[in-house]
Protein backbone atom coordinates (compact mmCIF):
# COMPACT_ATOMS: atom_id res chain seq x y z
CA UNK A 1 0.00 0.00 0.00
CA UNK A 2 2.57 2.00 0.61
CA UNK A 3 4.69 1.64 -2.51
CA UNK A 4 1.64 2.20 -4.25
CA UNK A 5 0.61 5.82 -2.67
CA UNK A 6 4.03 6.87 -3.26
CA UNK A 7 4.59 6.25 -6.51
CA UNK A 8 0.76 7.34 -7.95
CA UNK A 9 1.04 10.10 -6.04
CA UNK A 10 4.17 10.85 -7.64
CA UNK A 11 3.33 9.96 -10.68
CA UNK A 12 0.14 12.01 -11.24
CA UNK A 13 0.12 14.52 -8.55
CA UNK A 14 1.32 17.68 -10.95
CA UNK A 15 -2.24 16.57 -12.70
CA UNK A 16 -4.22 16.59 -8.60
CA UNK A 17 -2.18 19.86 -8.13
CA UNK A 18 -3.59 21.26 -11.30
CA UNK A 19 -7.21 19.87 -10.93
CA UNK A 20 -7.20 21.03 -7.02
CA UNK A 21 -6.16 24.59 -7.52
CA UNK A 22 -8.29 25.39 -10.76
CA UNK A 23 -11.46 23.40 -9.35
CA UNK A 24 -11.09 25.08 -5.96
CA UNK A 25 -11.18 28.50 -8.23
CA UNK A 26 -14.05 27.33 -10.14
CA UNK A 27 -16.36 28.08 -6.83
CA UNK A 28 -15.29 31.59 -7.12
CA UNK A 29 -15.89 31.60 -10.98
CA UNK A 30 -18.58 34.46 -10.59
CA UNK A 31 -16.24 36.52 -8.50
CA UNK A 32 -13.28 35.99 -11.45
CA UNK A 33 -15.60 36.59 -14.44
CA UNK A 34 -17.16 40.33 -12.61
CA UNK A 35 -13.06 40.83 -11.73
CA UNK A 36 -12.28 40.47 -15.51
CA UNK A 37 -14.98 42.68 -16.88
CA UNK A 38 -14.96 46.12 -15.17
CA UNK A 39 -17.02 47.44 -17.40
CA UNK A 40 -20.06 45.57 -15.54
CA UNK A 41 -19.47 46.51 -12.22
CA UNK A 42 -21.57 49.48 -12.13
CA UNK A 43 -24.46 48.16 -13.37
CA UNK A 44 -24.24 46.09 -10.02
CA UNK A 45 -25.82 48.39 -7.76
CA UNK A 46 -28.80 48.96 -9.71
CA UNK A 47 -31.70 47.33 -8.31
CA UNK A 48 -34.70 46.57 -10.91
CA UNK A 49 -37.47 44.39 -10.26
CA UNK A 50 -37.12 41.28 -12.47
CA UNK A 51 -40.38 42.00 -13.92
CA UNK A 52 -39.39 44.88 -15.38
CA UNK A 53 -36.06 43.65 -16.48
CA UNK A 54 -38.04 40.75 -18.59
CA UNK A 55 -40.34 43.18 -19.99
CA UNK A 56 -37.33 45.87 -21.53
CA UNK A 57 -35.45 42.55 -22.81
CA UNK A 58 -38.63 41.37 -24.11
CA UNK A 59 -39.48 45.05 -25.77
CA UNK A 60 -35.64 45.15 -26.90
CA UNK A 61 -35.68 41.85 -28.99
CA UNK A 62 -38.92 42.23 -30.66
CA UNK A 63 -37.45 45.34 -32.07
CA UNK A 64 -34.05 44.00 -33.19
CA UNK A 65 -34.92 39.92 -33.55
CA UNK A 66 -38.67 39.57 -34.17
CA UNK A 67 -37.90 37.03 -36.73
CA UNK A 68 -35.93 34.53 -34.37
CA UNK A 69 -37.94 31.21 -33.20
CA UNK A 70 -36.90 31.73 -29.53
CA UNK A 71 -35.66 34.00 -27.02
CA UNK A 72 -34.31 33.53 -24.36
CA UNK A 73 -33.44 36.49 -21.48
CA UNK A 74 -30.82 35.99 -18.62
CA UNK A 75 -31.87 38.62 -16.07
CA UNK A 76 -28.93 40.35 -14.04
CA UNK A 77 -27.84 37.64 -11.00
CA UNK A 78 -24.57 36.95 -9.24
CA UNK A 79 -23.41 35.56 -12.44
CA UNK A 80 -23.60 38.76 -14.40
CA UNK A 81 -24.87 42.63 -13.54
CA UNK A 82 -26.03 42.73 -16.79
CA UNK A 83 -28.92 42.04 -19.13
CA UNK A 84 -28.41 39.29 -21.51
CA UNK A 85 -30.42 38.49 -24.33
CA UNK A 86 -30.37 36.05 -27.63
CA UNK A 87 -32.22 34.88 -30.07
CA UNK A 88 -32.28 31.85 -32.38
CA UNK A 89 -33.71 31.14 -35.72
CA UNK A 90 -32.21 31.82 -39.33
CA UNK A 91 -30.07 34.67 -37.67
CA UNK A 92 -28.98 33.46 -34.11
CA UNK A 93 -26.95 35.92 -31.55
CA UNK A 94 -26.43 37.45 -28.31
CA UNK A 95 -26.13 40.79 -26.74
CA UNK A 96 -26.13 42.46 -23.44
CA UNK A 97 -28.11 45.43 -22.17
CA UNK A 98 -28.54 48.22 -19.35
CA UNK A 99 -30.88 46.65 -16.94
CA UNK A 100 -31.89 50.09 -15.98
CA UNK A 101 -32.59 51.64 -20.00
CA UNK A 102 -33.00 48.32 -21.42
CA UNK A 103 -30.40 49.53 -24.46
CA UNK A 104 -27.26 48.14 -25.07
CA UNK A 105 -24.28 49.15 -22.67
CA UNK A 106 -22.54 51.95 -23.74
CA UNK A 107 -19.31 50.50 -23.10
CA UNK A 108 -19.41 46.82 -24.31
CA UNK A 109 -17.39 44.45 -22.03
CA UNK A 110 -14.28 42.97 -23.05
CA UNK A 111 -14.15 39.43 -24.40
CA UNK A 112 -12.51 37.16 -21.43
CA UNK A 113 -12.19 33.65 -20.24
CA UNK A 114 -13.20 34.72 -16.78
CA UNK A 115 -13.68 32.31 -14.02
CA UNK A 116 -15.13 29.47 -16.26
CA UNK A 117 -12.13 29.08 -18.23
CA UNK A 118 -10.62 27.84 -14.65
CA UNK A 119 -13.35 25.77 -13.87
CA UNK A 120 -13.38 24.14 -17.19
CA UNK A 121 -9.91 23.61 -17.05
CA UNK A 122 -10.04 21.33 -14.04
CA UNK A 123 -12.72 18.98 -15.96
CA UNK A 124 -11.20 19.57 -19.60
CA UNK A 125 -7.56 19.95 -19.10
CA UNK A 126 -8.28 22.56 -22.07
CA UNK A 127 -4.69 20.72 -24.11
CA UNK A 128 -6.55 18.08 -24.95
CA UNK A 129 -9.83 17.25 -26.80
CA UNK A 130 -12.53 17.94 -24.32
CA UNK A 131 -13.87 14.54 -24.02
CA UNK A 132 -10.22 12.93 -23.62
CA UNK A 133 -9.27 15.19 -21.23
CA UNK A 134 -12.88 14.24 -19.18
CA UNK A 135 -12.06 10.96 -19.75
CA UNK A 136 -8.91 11.46 -18.23
CA UNK A 137 -9.88 14.09 -14.96
CA UNK A 138 -12.13 10.90 -14.38
CA UNK A 139 -10.25 7.84 -14.30
CA UNK A 140 -7.48 10.46 -11.95
CA UNK A 141 -10.59 11.10 -9.91
CA UNK A 142 -10.86 7.54 -9.04
CA UNK A 143 -7.22 7.14 -8.88
CA UNK A 144 -7.06 9.62 -6.17
CA UNK A 145 -9.78 7.57 -4.22
CA UNK A 146 -7.30 5.09 -4.28
CA UNK A 147 -4.10 6.95 -2.95
CA UNK A 148 -6.37 8.37 -0.59
CA UNK A 149 -7.54 5.04 1.26
CA UNK A 150 -4.18 3.80 0.64
CA UNK A 151 -2.64 6.42 2.56
CA UNK A 152 -4.79 5.42 5.67
CA UNK A 153 -3.53 2.27 5.13
CA UNK A 154 -0.42 2.99 4.86
CA UNK A 155 0.01 5.07 7.89
CA UNK A 156 -1.06 3.01 10.31
CA UNK A 157 -1.39 5.00 13.43
CA UNK A 158 -2.86 7.97 11.19
CA UNK A 159 -5.37 8.78 13.52
CA UNK A 160 -3.28 8.66 16.86
CA UNK A 161 -1.22 10.74 15.09
CA UNK A 162 -3.74 13.13 13.44
CA UNK A 163 -3.15 16.31 15.65
CA UNK A 164 0.82 15.86 16.40
CA UNK A 165 2.55 18.50 14.73
CA UNK A 166 6.07 18.41 15.17
CA UNK A 167 7.41 21.70 14.31
CA UNK A 168 10.97 22.60 13.01
CA UNK A 169 11.94 18.78 12.49
CA UNK A 170 12.34 19.11 8.31
CA UNK A 171 10.95 16.17 6.41
CA UNK A 172 8.74 14.75 9.59
CA UNK A 173 6.75 18.25 9.64
CA UNK A 174 5.83 18.31 5.96
CA UNK A 175 4.84 14.64 6.88
CA UNK A 176 2.54 15.72 9.92
CA UNK A 177 1.25 18.80 7.87
CA UNK A 178 0.78 16.40 4.64
CA UNK A 179 -1.03 13.64 7.09
CA UNK A 180 -3.20 16.43 9.08
CA UNK A 181 -4.68 17.72 5.48
CA UNK A 182 -5.35 14.13 4.21
CA UNK A 183 -7.50 13.27 6.75
CA UNK A 184 -9.21 16.00 8.67
CA UNK A 185 -10.38 17.14 5.41
CA UNK A 186 -10.85 13.55 4.19
CA UNK A 187 -14.79 14.63 4.31
CA UNK A 188 -14.71 17.44 1.81
CA UNK A 189 -12.35 15.05 -0.45
CA UNK A 190 -14.70 12.55 -0.70
CA UNK A 191 -17.91 14.18 -0.95
CA UNK A 192 -16.27 16.27 -4.06
CA UNK A 193 -14.39 13.15 -5.96
CA UNK A 194 -17.64 10.97 -5.48
CA UNK A 195 -19.95 13.56 -6.68
CA UNK A 196 -17.88 14.34 -9.37
CA UNK A 197 -17.51 10.89 -10.56
CA UNK A 198 -21.27 10.62 -10.49
CA UNK A 199 -21.71 13.41 -13.02
CA UNK A 200 -19.90 11.00 -15.40
CA UNK A 201 -21.23 7.70 -14.57
CA UNK A 202 -22.51 7.16 -17.79
CA UNK A 203 -18.50 7.93 -19.77
CA UNK A 204 -17.28 6.17 -16.92
CA UNK A 205 -19.43 2.88 -16.91
CA UNK A 206 -21.92 3.01 -19.97
CA UNK A 207 -22.42 -1.10 -19.96
CA UNK A 208 -25.46 -0.79 -17.88
CA UNK A 209 -27.34 1.22 -20.25
CA UNK A 210 -25.62 -0.20 -23.42
CA UNK A 211 -27.13 -3.63 -22.41
CA UNK A 212 -30.38 -2.36 -21.97
CA UNK A 213 -31.03 0.02 -24.88
CA UNK A 214 -28.84 -0.94 -26.95
CA UNK A 215 -25.14 0.36 -28.18
CA UNK A 216 -27.13 3.59 -29.54
CA UNK A 217 -29.13 3.46 -26.94
CA UNK A 218 -28.22 6.80 -25.57
CA UNK A 219 -31.16 9.03 -26.54
CA UNK A 220 -33.99 6.48 -25.55
CA UNK A 221 -31.85 6.45 -22.06
CA UNK A 222 -31.95 10.25 -21.75
CA UNK A 223 -35.69 10.74 -22.73
CA UNK A 224 -36.70 8.22 -19.90
CA UNK A 225 -34.12 8.93 -17.32
CA UNK A 226 -34.78 12.82 -17.83
CA UNK A 227 -38.26 13.45 -19.64
CA UNK A 228 -39.19 16.32 -21.33
CA UNK A 229 -42.89 17.55 -20.38
CA UNK A 230 -44.84 17.78 -23.21
CA UNK A 231 -46.76 21.18 -23.84
CA UNK A 232 -50.03 21.61 -26.31
CA UNK A 233 -49.02 24.94 -27.73
CA UNK A 234 -52.05 27.50 -27.57
CA UNK A 235 -54.13 28.38 -30.29
CA UNK A 236 -55.17 32.35 -30.35
CA UNK A 237 -56.20 34.24 -33.36
CA UNK A 238 -54.61 37.60 -32.27
CA UNK A 239 -51.05 37.24 -30.49
CA UNK A 240 -48.82 40.32 -29.05
CA UNK A 241 -45.66 40.80 -30.87
CA UNK A 242 -44.33 41.73 -27.80
CA UNK A 243 -45.43 39.54 -24.68
CA UNK A 244 -45.92 41.40 -21.45
CA UNK A 245 -43.62 39.29 -19.13
CA UNK A 246 -43.80 40.82 -15.68
CA UNK A 247 -47.57 39.15 -14.99
CA UNK A 248 -45.89 36.18 -15.43
CA UNK A 249 -42.43 36.50 -13.51
CA UNK A 250 -44.23 37.46 -10.08
CA UNK A 251 -46.70 34.39 -10.39
CA UNK A 252 -43.44 32.16 -10.64
CA UNK A 253 -41.78 34.25 -7.79
CA UNK A 254 -45.01 33.39 -5.98
CA UNK A 255 -45.35 30.13 -6.88
CA UNK A 256 -41.72 29.24 -5.66
CA UNK A 257 -41.65 31.86 -2.88
CA UNK A 258 -38.35 33.78 -4.63
CA UNK A 259 -37.20 36.88 -4.93
CA UNK A 260 -35.49 36.41 -8.85
CA UNK A 261 -36.44 33.70 -11.74
CA UNK A 262 -33.92 32.35 -13.90
CA UNK A 263 -34.06 32.36 -17.60
CA UNK A 264 -37.02 33.21 -19.42
CA UNK A 265 -37.55 31.34 -22.76
CA UNK A 266 -39.79 32.29 -25.36
CA UNK A 267 -41.30 30.18 -28.07
CA UNK A 268 -42.45 31.51 -31.55
CA UNK A 269 -42.34 34.42 -30.54
CA UNK A 270 -45.02 36.99 -32.30
CA UNK A 271 -46.79 34.13 -33.94
CA UNK A 272 -49.37 31.72 -33.05
CA UNK A 273 -48.41 28.95 -30.78
CA UNK A 274 -46.34 31.51 -28.69
CA UNK A 275 -45.10 30.30 -25.33
CA UNK A 276 -43.12 31.49 -22.49
CA UNK A 277 -40.84 29.24 -19.97
CA UNK A 278 -39.78 30.66 -16.49
CA UNK A 279 -37.25 28.83 -14.54
CA UNK A 280 -36.35 28.95 -11.26
CA UNK A 281 -32.65 30.49 -10.22
CA UNK A 282 -30.28 28.05 -10.46
CA UNK A 283 -28.65 29.56 -6.61
CA UNK A 284 -29.86 28.23 -3.89
CA UNK A 285 -31.01 24.65 -5.51
CA UNK A 286 -29.22 21.64 -4.69
CA UNK A 287 -30.17 19.95 -7.86
CA UNK A 288 -28.97 21.13 -11.34
CA UNK A 289 -32.31 20.13 -12.83
CA UNK A 290 -34.39 23.56 -12.48
CA UNK A 291 -38.05 23.74 -11.69
CA UNK A 292 -40.01 25.30 -14.47
CA UNK A 293 -42.99 26.58 -15.51
CA UNK A 294 -44.54 27.25 -19.43
CA UNK A 295 -47.49 29.81 -19.65
CA UNK A 296 -49.66 31.15 -22.17
CA UNK A 297 -48.74 34.50 -22.66
CA UNK A 298 -52.28 35.43 -23.90
CA UNK A 299 -54.17 34.60 -21.15
CA UNK A 300 -51.42 33.72 -18.49
CA UNK A 301 -52.75 30.15 -18.17
CA UNK A 302 -50.24 27.62 -16.56
CA UNK A 303 -49.79 24.98 -19.55
CA UNK A 304 -46.85 22.97 -18.14
CA UNK A 305 -44.77 22.46 -15.04
CA UNK A 306 -41.36 20.78 -14.29
CA UNK A 307 -40.85 20.48 -10.31
CA UNK A 308 -39.33 17.75 -8.76
CA UNK A 309 -41.09 14.82 -9.81
CA UNK A 310 -38.21 13.22 -11.40
CA UNK A 311 -37.32 9.69 -11.73
CA UNK A 312 -34.67 8.22 -9.06
CA UNK A 313 -31.71 7.69 -11.31
CA UNK A 314 -32.54 11.71 -12.83
CA UNK A 315 -33.06 13.19 -9.55
CA UNK A 316 -29.97 10.96 -8.08
CA UNK A 317 -27.86 12.75 -11.69
CA UNK A 318 -29.04 16.27 -10.77
CA UNK A 319 -28.42 16.09 -6.75
CA UNK A 320 -24.73 15.04 -7.12
CA UNK A 321 -24.42 17.23 -9.53
CA UNK A 322 -25.50 20.16 -8.06
CA UNK A 323 -23.39 19.12 -4.48
CA UNK A 324 -19.95 19.06 -7.23
CA UNK A 325 -20.83 22.52 -8.53
CA UNK A 326 -22.11 23.91 -5.30
CA UNK A 327 -24.74 26.19 -6.98
CA UNK A 328 -26.69 26.01 -3.56
CA UNK A 329 -24.25 27.52 -1.82
CA UNK A 330 -23.51 31.68 -0.85
CA UNK A 331 -20.60 33.90 -0.85
CA UNK A 332 -19.33 32.59 2.65
CA UNK A 333 -19.78 29.07 1.64
CA UNK A 334 -17.94 29.21 -1.48
CA UNK A 335 -15.20 30.75 0.13
CA UNK A 336 -15.23 28.24 2.66
CA UNK A 337 -14.86 25.19 -0.41
CA UNK A 338 -12.42 27.15 -1.98
CA UNK A 339 -10.26 27.16 1.39
CA UNK A 340 -10.88 23.43 1.76
CA UNK A 341 -10.06 22.79 -1.78
CA UNK A 342 -6.69 24.81 -1.36
CA UNK A 343 -6.05 22.49 1.73
CA UNK A 344 -6.45 19.67 -0.85
CA UNK A 345 -3.77 21.42 -3.15
CA UNK A 346 -1.45 21.68 -0.17
CA UNK A 347 -2.31 17.91 0.65
CA UNK A 348 -0.78 17.32 -3.14
CA UNK A 349 1.88 19.58 -3.00
CA UNK A 350 3.25 18.65 0.57
CA UNK A 351 3.29 15.03 -0.91
CA UNK A 352 5.17 15.80 -3.76
CA UNK A 353 7.73 17.29 -1.58
CA UNK A 354 7.79 14.05 0.74
CA UNK A 355 8.82 12.09 -1.81
CA UNK A 356 11.88 14.12 -2.64
CA UNK A 357 12.65 14.72 1.23
CA UNK A 358 12.73 10.97 2.20
CA UNK A 359 15.22 10.05 -1.04
CA UNK A 360 17.84 13.59 -0.94
CA UNK A 361 20.92 11.98 -1.82
CA UNK A 362 22.30 13.92 -4.68
CA UNK A 363 20.77 11.57 -7.31
CA UNK A 364 19.96 13.66 -10.22
CA UNK A 365 16.58 11.79 -10.52
CA UNK A 366 15.25 13.04 -7.37
CA UNK A 367 16.80 16.84 -8.35
CA UNK A 368 14.60 16.60 -11.34
CA UNK A 369 11.52 15.81 -9.97
CA UNK A 370 12.90 18.78 -7.23
CA UNK A 371 12.70 20.91 -10.15
CA UNK A 372 9.53 19.53 -11.82
CA UNK A 373 7.73 20.67 -8.34
CA UNK A 374 9.31 23.66 -8.12
CA UNK A 375 7.45 24.32 -11.74
CA UNK A 376 4.41 22.83 -10.84
CA UNK A 377 3.56 24.11 -7.31
CA UNK A 378 5.21 27.26 -7.65
CA UNK A 379 4.84 27.72 -11.79
CA UNK A 380 1.27 27.38 -11.27
CA UNK A 381 0.35 30.77 -9.40
CA UNK A 382 2.72 32.32 -11.66
CA UNK A 383 0.40 31.05 -14.52
CA UNK A 384 -2.78 32.51 -13.04
CA UNK A 385 -1.55 35.85 -11.82
CA UNK A 386 -0.16 36.07 -15.34
CA UNK A 387 -3.32 35.27 -16.87
CA UNK A 388 -4.55 37.65 -14.33
CA UNK A 389 -2.67 40.56 -15.58
CA UNK A 390 -2.92 39.37 -19.36
CA UNK A 391 -7.37 40.42 -18.77
CA UNK A 392 -5.92 43.78 -18.02
CA UNK A 393 -3.11 44.43 -20.94
CA UNK A 394 -4.32 42.92 -23.74
CA UNK A 395 -6.24 45.10 -26.05
CA UNK A 396 -9.62 45.60 -25.04
CA UNK A 397 -10.83 45.25 -28.70
CA UNK A 398 -8.59 42.23 -29.31
CA UNK A 399 -10.20 39.63 -31.49
CA UNK A 400 -10.10 35.95 -30.17
CA UNK A 401 -8.92 37.74 -26.30
CA UNK A 402 -10.16 35.02 -24.66
CA UNK A 403 -8.07 32.48 -26.27
CA UNK A 404 -5.36 34.92 -26.11
CA UNK A 405 -5.80 35.35 -22.23
CA UNK A 406 -4.91 31.58 -21.40
CA UNK A 407 -2.34 31.55 -24.49
CA UNK A 408 -0.46 34.07 -22.04
CA UNK A 409 -1.00 31.69 -19.25
CA UNK A 410 0.32 28.35 -20.47
CA UNK A 411 3.27 31.17 -21.75
CA UNK A 412 4.25 31.86 -18.51
CA UNK A 413 3.72 28.45 -17.56
CA UNK A 414 5.84 27.16 -19.49
CA UNK A 415 8.47 29.31 -19.07
CA UNK A 416 8.37 28.20 -15.02
CA UNK A 417 9.35 25.05 -16.67
CA UNK A 418 12.24 27.05 -17.77
CA UNK A 419 13.50 28.29 -15.09
CA UNK A 420 12.80 25.22 -12.77
CA UNK A 421 15.04 23.21 -15.40
CA UNK A 422 17.91 25.64 -16.37
CA UNK A 423 18.38 27.04 -12.58
CA UNK A 424 19.71 25.25 -9.31
CA UNK A 425 16.34 24.48 -7.43
CA UNK A 426 16.99 26.91 -4.91
CA UNK A 427 16.60 29.54 -7.02
CA UNK A 428 13.90 27.92 -9.04
CA UNK A 429 11.52 27.73 -5.96
CA UNK A 430 12.44 31.13 -4.58
CA UNK A 431 12.37 32.96 -7.63
CA UNK A 432 8.96 31.36 -9.43
CA UNK A 433 7.38 32.23 -5.48
CA UNK A 434 8.27 35.58 -5.52
CA UNK A 435 7.23 35.98 -9.23
CA UNK A 436 3.82 34.98 -8.50
CA UNK A 437 3.21 36.73 -5.18
CA UNK A 438 4.20 39.97 -6.88
CA UNK A 439 1.56 38.61 -9.87
CA UNK A 440 -1.31 38.17 -7.68
CA UNK A 441 -0.04 40.69 -4.85
CA UNK A 442 -0.06 43.54 -8.20
CA UNK A 443 -2.90 42.53 -9.99
CA UNK A 444 -5.04 42.49 -6.42
CA UNK A 445 -3.52 45.86 -5.42
CA UNK A 446 -4.16 47.54 -9.32
CA UNK A 447 -7.85 46.29 -8.89
CA UNK A 448 -8.51 48.35 -5.81
CA UNK A 449 -6.89 51.62 -7.13
CA UNK A 450 -7.97 51.71 -10.70
CA UNK A 451 -11.61 49.89 -10.54
CA UNK A 452 -14.58 49.82 -8.40
CA UNK A 453 -13.29 47.20 -6.21
CA UNK A 454 -14.45 43.19 -6.02
CA UNK A 455 -13.25 43.15 -2.39
CA UNK A 456 -13.90 39.59 -1.89
CA UNK A 457 -11.75 38.23 -4.61
CA UNK A 458 -8.97 41.31 -4.17
CA UNK A 459 -8.35 40.47 -0.83
CA UNK A 460 -8.10 36.89 -1.76
CA UNK A 461 -5.60 37.85 -4.36
CA UNK A 462 -3.77 39.78 -1.77
CA UNK A 463 -3.26 37.17 0.89
CA UNK A 464 -1.86 34.86 -1.98
CA UNK A 465 0.26 37.00 -2.79
CA UNK A 466 1.84 37.69 0.32
CA UNK A 467 1.49 34.18 0.96
CA UNK A 468 3.45 33.08 -2.22
CA UNK A 469 5.84 36.30 -0.92
CA UNK A 470 6.07 34.50 2.37
CA UNK A 471 7.21 31.51 0.99
CA UNK A 472 10.11 33.10 -1.63
CA UNK A 473 11.47 34.65 1.34
CA UNK A 474 11.64 31.27 3.14
CA UNK A 475 13.24 29.07 0.81
CA UNK A 476 15.84 32.24 -0.17
CA UNK A 477 16.85 32.19 3.89
CA UNK A 478 16.62 28.52 5.16
CA UNK A 479 17.63 27.22 1.46
CA UNK A 480 17.61 23.25 1.53
CA UNK A 481 18.90 22.53 4.80
CA UNK A 482 15.88 21.06 6.53
CA UNK A 483 16.50 18.35 3.01
CA UNK A 484 20.26 17.93 3.51
CA UNK A 485 19.19 16.91 7.30
CA UNK A 486 16.60 14.50 6.82
CA UNK A 487 18.94 13.03 4.20
CA UNK A 488 21.84 12.30 7.21
CA UNK A 489 18.64 11.06 9.31
CA UNK A 490 17.49 8.50 7.40
CA UNK A 491 20.09 7.46 5.58
CA UNK A 492 21.29 3.92 4.86
CA UNK A 493 23.60 1.94 7.53
CA UNK A 494 26.14 1.66 4.68
CA UNK A 495 26.76 5.57 4.17
CA UNK A 496 27.50 5.94 7.69
CA UNK A 497 30.33 5.92 9.82
CA UNK A 498 31.10 2.26 11.06
CA UNK A 499 30.97 2.94 14.49
CA UNK A 500 26.85 4.39 13.92
CA UNK A 501 26.94 0.90 11.79
CA UNK A 502 27.47 -0.88 14.74
CA UNK A 503 25.31 0.73 17.24
CA UNK A 504 22.85 1.19 14.90
CA UNK A 505 22.76 -2.75 14.00
CA UNK A 506 22.92 -3.35 18.04
CA UNK A 507 20.14 -1.43 18.43
CA UNK A 508 18.32 -3.21 15.51
CA UNK A 509 19.00 -6.70 16.90
CA UNK A 510 18.00 -5.83 20.92
CA UNK A 511 14.08 -4.36 19.81
CA UNK A 512 13.80 -7.90 17.79
CA UNK A 513 15.02 -10.31 20.29
CA UNK A 514 14.02 -8.07 23.26
CA UNK A 515 17.31 -8.24 25.09
CA UNK A 516 17.63 -4.94 27.13
CA UNK A 517 20.41 -2.48 25.65
CA UNK A 518 23.49 -2.81 26.19
CA UNK A 519 25.25 0.39 28.69
CA UNK A 520 28.32 1.79 29.08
Amino acid sequence: MGWLHNWSGLVFGWLFFLIFVTGSCGYLRHDITLWMTPELRGLADAAIPPGEAADKAASWLAANASGAEAWTISLPDEKSPALRVSWEGKSAGEQLLDPTTGRKLKTPPRETGGGDFLYRLHSDLHFVPAIVGRILVSLLGVLLLVILFSGLVAHRHILRNMFRLRRGRGWRTRLDLHNASGVLVLPFHLFVLLSGLVTVMLLLQPWGMVSVYGAGGLGAFSKEAFPQTAVAAPSHAIVPSTPMLSPLVETARTRWHVEQVGEIHVHQPGRAGMTVTVAHPIHGLLAMRKPAVTFDPVDGQVLASVDENLSPIALFHSQFFGLHVAHFAGPALRLLFFALGMVGAFMVASGLLLWTDKRWHGAKSVTTVDRLNAAVIAGLPLAIGAYFWANRLLPVSMEARAGAEADVMFAAWGAAFVVALLTPPRVAWTALFALGGAALLGAGLADIFGNPPVWKLDVLLIACGILLLSLGARVRIHGRGARIEASRTIAAPSQRPWRKRLAWSRRLRNSSTGAPRATR
